[in-house]
């Protein structure tokens, strides 16, 4: 093993221990769903829905699937 593993491993431990974990933070939280869920209840297309939230529409379809 090399001291680029060892150092990498050693941040993963530390960032464990400080309760973070790896991947990127999540946009369509609950509150997020449930604005665009509002939204949709107002009369707004998905399509105005993704682009006021900054997402792709195939997402809104996702959390919000055609009834």
């Amino acid at each position: 093993m090399t001291a680029a593993h060892d150092s990498a491993g050693t941040g993963t431990v530390l960032a464990k221990e400080q309760g973070r974990i790896g991947g990127r933070r999540r946009v369509m939280t609950e509150e997020v769903v449930e604005r665009c869920r509002r939204m949709l209840e107002n009369g707004a297309t998905r399509q105005q829905i993704a682009d006021v939230i900054g997402v792709d529409v195939k997402t809104i379809y996702k959390y919000l699937p055609a009834t």
